[in-house]
């Protein structure tokens, strides 16, 4: 292999400007009988490495690249390693990646409430946790927030990110390089940072939700057939007219909170027995959790499931010897061997009598449950008729209808009045049709999951599917939606929809900072009602190190001074402020902002005598080392030089009171160095204190 250049062109500088290449293959071409042919060979193209932006003088066959697919990257073909370029590379020199601009004017208001928003809810510490790796923790909150906040737009991450206040923290990643997904998905396929999200996700979860991961719903859907290269497809026949190639995202969602505790991507076959124990087992082993509910679909019930769930397999102890139900609720297909037809005949008697009907939803419900054996295999059989819905289909058909209505026999007729309203559950659990029903119903929350996510999960161009990307995206879309959902869940009392939220927001902006504050512009009255819906006062500015300490450490930024504002919202009451207030409340504001820059400044003083008392004592201890070696190294050469025993004692008396000399050296050295240090210290405190004085005194002069 090697890399074919075209059409590489230099400016005066010697820096390149225009030029293309990828990686290519000799092959030879062989005639119809399979010999080569003289003298002739073709290239194949390997990969396209996309525009060149620095070539190694000493060997033109590596180089720096902007790919269509891994983004700004440097290969040797040599080796045959890729490896990413910062932005900070030294090669970059003369182009446009260099130190890639910053955007003088950026959105300030969509990243600002996101993370705000966020930094309430667990999973900002999950992903601190989860990924160490600077750059690729980077990545993760780029591409997160690009997926929400993008609201259907097709702008790419690279151009969000530049356009957005998030440019001025994210700075370990190339921009260009979030235009390109194949590298961060593949990164992400790591099987062991999904094992550590879930387990940091159900860490933090226990701590307001101790019974989080205990109790699961677990359903699957299928992932988008068009992928036609996707590795984890195979032939099915479930829930489709007819056989197609498909995969399938199983997804397990815990009861009380409906957040994902662990997902499997499987071929499209149905969930029988051997699937079901495979996904149990790998959750108990890989986050000790232990699935109690399956909650599926017609298309699931398998004669191996009942063989595994049923009235006599219903109850588990878990690791502390507590006796836990292990359920199965699944629909009964109207199929040969499940008795649909029968049921329908045992109970239809009963369809009409009061004792078996209930309220639920708005709807009246026929309900009656049964033990039968299903495949030899003891279940409930739970007879259901929404009345309600049945009333209502019927009486819409029969008035389209009434001539081939009187057509039909007596029983018929019977079958006509609930046959829209008629479906049988099978379970394990001894329990009511209404408790039953309820419990099923509620498997709506993992179908509201999987609406949410398919209105963001995209499928990637077919080019790139791999079992890596495959994986990589799929964990990447579970986190963006999880995330998604908790941050409309977070901003619901703005009473707005996302797409609105988003839109008003984007014009609140911030421009380039000066000083290490990010100056915020003055908010519109749309954005200032989001702001004080959710408890904000705008900013006038933002300390852009306090920003990333948000981002990073999770450590909050104190954005609303104490005044009589937050004491009016702490009351909650509406109460307006008279003219003697409000000029109390904005000496309070201000007041409270010049004290913040004080505060910085004195940070600032602080962190600076810090390095200096940090670089003294490193100076101190190199010194400290080098004196004892040189010592050391004097008398092993005066020992080795030495021929009387007296001459001996004396180098090894003379080196005891080197090193003496030495230690003493290096602690004055450290001493004047703390003296230094608690003096500055001392000064920048006084500073502070002067300055907090010296603003109430103005105000109170004033």
């Amino acid at each position: 292999m090697r890399i074919r250049y075209r059409n590489i062109t230099r400016d005066s500088n010697n820096v390149i400007i225009s030029g293309s290449a990828s990686i290519v293959e000799n092959t030879y071409v062989r005639n119809a009988t399979g010999e080569r042919l003289r003298n002739h060979t073709r290239q194949t193209v390997v990969e396209r490495l996309g525009k060149v932006i620095w070539i190694d003088d000493s060997n033109s066959q590596r180089g720096i690249f902007n790919s269509p697919s891994r983004g700004l990257v440097f290969y040797d073909i040599e080796k045959d390693e890729f490896k990413p370029v910062e932005p900070t590379d030294e090669r970059l020199s003369g182009s446009k990646y260099q130190n890639e601009t910053e955007w003088t004017h950026t959105n300030f208001g969509n990243a600002f409430l996101f993370f705000n928003e966020m930094e309430q809810t667990p999973y900002m510490n999950v992903v601190r946790k989860t990924f160490t790796d600077r750059c690729l923790f980077e990545k993760v909150l780029a591409h997160i927030t690009h997926d929400c906040l993008k609201n259907g737009s097709s702008i790419k991450c690279g151009e969000f990110l530049k356009s957005s206040v998030l440019s001025y923290v994210l700075k370990d990643i190339s921009m260009s390089t979030l235009d390109c997904d194949t590298a961060y998905f593949t990164a992400l396929a790591d099987d062991n940072l999904k094992k550590t999200f879930f387990n940091n996700l159900i860490e933090e979860m226990r701590k307001t939700h101790p019974d989080f991961g205990r109790a699961c719903y677990t359903d699957s859907t299928p992932l988008p057939g068009e992928a036609e290269n996707n590795p984890f497809n195979a032939l099915s026949s479930h829930g489709t007219d007819g056989a197609v190639i498909q995969s399938r995202l199983v997804l397990l969602l815990d009861i009380e909170t409906n957040i994902p505790v662990w997902f499997e991507i499987i071929p499209s076959n149905v969930l029988d027995k051997s699937t079901i124990l495979s996904i149990t087992k790998d959750v108990k082993e890989t986050l000790k959790i232990d699935i109690d509910v399956y909650d599926l679909d017609a298309g699931y019930a398998r004669k191996e499931l009942f063989q595994l769930f049923n009235r006599n397999c219903n109850t588990r102890k878990d690791e502390n010897g507590i006796i836990r139900q292990r359920t199965l609720l699944v629909r009964m297909p109207d199929l040969k061997g499940y008795g649909h037809d029968d049921l329908y005949i045992q109970c239809k008697s009963h369809f009409y009598n009061g004792r078996y009907s209930f309220d639920y939803e708005h709807h009246t419900f026929f309900g009656e449950r049964v033990e039968i054996d299903l495949f030899g295999y003891p279940e409930y059989a739970f007879v259901f008729i929404d009345k309600t819905q049945a009333e209502a289909l019927l009486r819409g058909w029969r008035e389209e209808h009434l001539q081939e209505w009187n057509d039909l026999s007596d029983l018929s007729q019977d079958w006509y009045q609930v046959k829209d309203g008629f479906f049988i559950l099978i379970g394990n659990k001894d329990q009511t049709p209404r408790e039953t029903l309820i419990e099923y119903r509620r498997r709506v929350s993992i179908e509201n999951y999987f609406r949410d996510g398919k209105t963001y999960l995209k499928i990637l161009p077919i080019s790139k599917w791999s079992k890596e990307t495959v994986t990589g995206k799929i964990f990447h879309d579970i986190m963006e939606t999880t995330f998604y959902r908790a941050y409309r869940k977070q901003v619901k009392d703005t009473n707005m929809t996302m797409s609105s939220l988003i839109v008003h927001l984007n014009g609140w902006e911030a421009c380039k900072f000066s000083g290490g504050l990010l100056e915020i512009k003055t908010p519109t009255v749309q954005v200032r009602a989001i702001c004080e819906s959710l408890g904000y006062v705008p900013p006038a500015h933002i300390d852009l190190e306090a920003f990333h300490r948000q981002i990073f450490e999770g450590i909050m930024i104190s954005l609303e001074p104490v005044t009589k504002r937050t004491k009016r919202k702490s009351g909650k009451t509406n109460q307006a402020l008279s003219p003697e207030e409000k000029l109390e409340e904005n000496k309070q504001v201000q007041i409270a902002r010049m004290t913040a820059k004080a505060a910085y400044k004195k940070d600032t003083a602080e962190k600076k005598a810090q390095n200096a008392l940090s670089k003294s004592a490193n100076e101190a201890e190199s010194r400290r080392k080098k004196l004892l070696a040189k010592a050391r190294e004097k008398l092993i050469k005066a020992l080795a030089d030495a021929k009387r025993e007296s001459t001996k004692k004396k180098a090894r008396a003379v080196y005891k009171t080197e090193v003496a000399n030495v230690i003493i050296e290096f602690e004055q050295t450290m001493a004047g160095a703390k003296e230094i240090y608690e003096k500055a210290m001392t000064e920048a405190e006084t500073v502070f204190e002067n300055s907090v004085s010296e603003v109430v005194r103005s105000f109170e002069c004033a």
